[in-house]
């Protein structure tokens, strides 16, 4: 039996079953939002519902197109690290697979915040999706300062 004694109202609001819809970069997922009571968040795109972008929270990621001077020249062209980054999370994440998702405000580039956890074929949570990237070497620790 759940029990929440001892918790803060604060601790316990902003959680939600989430639905992945796609995978943006190594930090920043798709996903519809279960709200409960019938509703869900996303957006409405061609006849179809499209996942709000969520930035991962606690973490920094490599960027797709940061820092490189080919893109600056070739714009499309991805970095390796944004690439791999991208690409680990697609193997770990599959288009329609439900992750817990805990939101927080915006951040200061005005991205929905969340902390994203996995959850396994039971439905059970498993291990936050931040602490694997970070274990993996797929981002670093951030505090939402300076990077």
């Amino acid at each position: 039996m759940f029990d929440p004694t001892g918790e803060t109202i604060d601790d316990l609001l902003y959680f939600y079953r989430g639905t992945v819809d796609r995978v943006i970069a190594g930090g920043s997922l798709g996903l519809v939002i279960d709200l409960g009571f019938k509703q869900i968040h996303g957006k409405l795109k061609e006849g179809r519902i499209v996942g709000e972008n969520f930035r991962v929270k606690g973490i920094n990621s490599p960027e797709l197109n940061e820092g490189r001077k080919e893109w600056e020249e070739n714009p499309g062209l991805p970095t390796p690290p944004g690439l791999a980054a991208r690409n680990f999370v697609s193997s770990l994440l599959q288009e329609g697979e439900t992750v817990l998702v805990r939101t927080h405000k915006t951040g200061k580039y005005g991205r929905f915040l969340a902390d994203i956890y996995l959850v396994d074929s039971e439905g059970k949570v498993t291990v936050s999706f931040a602490r694997v990237m970070l274990e993996e070497g797929h981002a670093v620790e951030y505090d939402g300062g300076k990077r």
